[in-house]
């Protein structure tokens, strides 16, 4: 009777953790929603915004002629004087872009593939959260804190935040989230044998979405074979480098061309970081301390995980590191910093997660942690204003501005350029008052025979 009642009671215990991340995880997409709005994603407009805009023509040559001759890259005559199309350039999400518009509006299906990576990020958090093992409520946590690199105002075009990707770096977007979840799985099959094809097909996806997560996805799960007793390194060895193998022959049929031709591609230039503040977001300034302390935490008391975790949060400011000192101009430093940001952010996850679990009302304090989530991601710039105001006497607490900051910042309402940003890259170009004029002029080139067209700046 005692037992089956504890059983009860475990069973209980259980249902209200899966609540709680139910909770965690609707209120994330519910934000995410309100601001990639369904009407501005499925309307039948042609997406705009930085590079977005030109994305549109490698899908529509995908969808036009590649895939229909069994291809997922091959040359184009339509830019430059012909170009070889995709080899040098990320494919995945441009053929799931084509292949969706048999079905559904090309304009549509282009809109919700540059939407899709950040869309992704905050459930392979949590899928990676729980793939390795950590309890309740880490991984609802993970989810959550990972709407801080997505709304992270400060960079447009490293890669990995909402702002990049609607300058058009969503195949970054991909492979980042992507690299998450592989790393979730890798880490359950090294460890429990489980998730092998997965993990292989995962990988197999993250290069022909963006080199720099595959960069990462594999130097971070490399420590995860480390063990005292030789016998126990060897298995996860050879289980780690199964994976590592069929995923490689999985992708090979793009990537091995792409290195075999990386003699006629062109280096990036020197474009590196010029200070090492302008790597330090301001939106994880509450996320430092709790990365810090997890850091002494797994010097006090190291455990597999939370080594992981580091390692994931490391290998990305090592390549940093490298990239920056060294003269290479085949890499860009700043493009691995976003991974480093997750690492914080799931470190932070953790150690909350511990201080919450010390707690009689875990259901309640994570609750808590939610709210103050939203309003740091919401209201984040408003506050550190206020905040630096206050502090340097520019403002007095008896200033009418204050109460009004304080208002706007329970009102969970995101005051920041990214709700514009997605509104001008999703209504569209042709809801615009030039749009008139361009198309007439598309018309016109549409009645010459093909052949480049040469324009003169004045």
């Amino acid at each position: 009777m005692v037992g089956r009642l504890v059983l009860q009671m475990k069973h209980w215990g259980k249902s209200i953790e899966y609540f709680i991340d139910f909770i965690f995880v609707a209120v994330t997409y519910a934000f995410l929603l309100s601001i990639f709005q369904p009407s501005l994603l499925l309307s039948d407009t042609f997406i705009t915004g930085g590079d977005t805009g030109s994305h549109m023509y490698p899908a529509w040559y995908m969808r036009q002629y590649l895939l229909p001759h069994l291809k997922l890259f091959g040359w184009s005559m339509d830019w430059y004087g012909g170009f070889p199309i995709f080899e040098y350039y990320f494919p995945l999400p441009f053929a799931v872009a084509a292949l969706m518009s048999y079905v559904i509006s090309f304009n549509i299906s282009f809109k919700l593939v540059t939407a899709f990576g950040v869309f992704l990020l905050p459930i392979a958090s949590y899928a990676y959260m729980r793939l390795v093992g950590f309890k309740h409520p880490a991984p609802a946590l993970a989810c959550v804190f990972s709407l801080c690199l997505l709304f992270n105002e400060e960079y447009s075009i490293w890669g990995g935040n909402i702002k990049s990707t609607l300058a058009g770096q969503f195949t970054f977007t991909w492979g980042q989230a992507l690299a998450v979840l592989f790393m979730g799985l890798v880490y359950s099959f090294v460890e429990s044998k489980k998730h092998f094809l997965k993990s292989a097909i995962v990988l197999a996806a993250i290069p022909i979405c963006h080199i720099y997560t595959l960069i990462w996805a594999v130097s971070s799960s490399m420590p995860i074979v480390i063990s005292r007793a030789k016998k126990d390194f060897i298995a996860k060895a050879n289980r780690l480098w199964a994976v590592y193998i069929c995923g490689f022959l999985l992708s090979a049929f793009w990537s091995m061309n792409t290195v075999a031709k990386l003699g006629w591609s062109t280096a990036f230039g020197a474009w590196r970081s010029q200070s090492i503040w302008e790597v330090v977001p301001n939106i994880l300034l509450p996320f430092y301390p709790l990365a810090i302390a997890a850091v002494f935490y797994f010097l006090y008391k190291p455990s597999r995980k939370l080594g992981y975790l580091l390692s994931i949060t490391i290998s990305p400011i090592l390549f940093f590191a490298f990239i920056k000192l060294s003269s290479t101009e085949h890499l860009l430093d700043v493009r691995f910093m976003p991974f480093a940001y997750l690492g914080i952010l799931y470190l932070s996850a953790y150690v909350l997660s511990k201080i919450i679990r010390s707690f009689r009302g875990v259901w309640i304090s994570s609750i808590i942690v939610l709210l103050i989530s939203m309003m740091w991601v919401t209201q984040n710039m408003q506050i550190l204003a206020l905040s630096r105001g206050l502090y340097s006497g520019v403002i007095e607490f008896s200033d009418p501005t204050v109460k009004t900051s304080i208002k706007q910042v329970f009102s969970l309402k995101y005051d920041g350029a990214v709700p514009s940003w997605v509104s001008w890259n999703y209504k569209g170009y042709d809801v615009l008052t030039t749009w008139p004029g361009v198309k007439k002029f598309f018309d016109y080139l549409s009645t010459l025979p093909d052949g480049r067209v040469v324009h003169e700046f004045s």
